[in-house]
């Protein structure tokens, strides 16, 4: 059996490419968000907290911006960077003076230094002695914006 077709036009490749695309995109997509510490639900009993608010820059990309208290005094920790994913679920983000790696797992996040030498990386956008490493949980949340300038 014989069966033959006759179509003017080339086929179309686009549609694998977009659906590949979209999920690379939604693959990010499920990090965006806004992370904030355990001492985040006690800011009103005046607990120091920090929160990270992470948004996507593209499909192997992510903006990341870390925020303290500052409506009773200065802020501990301001940091703004991007990220560049390295593998699912870890993104790596180049500091002054070192690396920093952001592991997203379910709504966890948790940020470290790149190695032992980075660790001093993430001090260096703090006061006090504070570091942005730590564990955070994603909220749906508003954050108290007021309090996270």
């Amino acid at each position: 059996m014989i069966i033959a077709s006759c179509q003017s036009g080339s086929p179309t490749t686009s549609s694998p490419v977009q659906s590949d695309t979209t999920s690379v995109k939604s693959s990010i997509s499920r990090f965006i968000g806004n992370y904030v510490t355990s001492d985040y639900a006690e800011r009103d009993k005046g607990y120091d907290w920090v929160a990270v608010s992470i948004d996507t820059l593209g499909s192997e990309k992510i903006r990341v911006k870390v925020r303290s208290r500052s409506d009773l005094k200065k802020p501990t920790c301001t940091v703004d960077v991007d990220a560049v994913k390295v593998a699912e679920g870890i993104f790596k983000a180049e500091l002054l003076n070192g690396h920093a790696l952001l592991v997203f797992n379910g709504a966890n996040l948790t940020i470290k230094p790149a190695s032992e030498k980075d660790e001093a990386a993430l001090y260096y956008y703090c006061s006090g002695g504070a570091s942005f490493a730590g564990k955070y949980v994603k909220t749906d949340a508003q954050l108290d914006t007021l309090k996270s300038k």
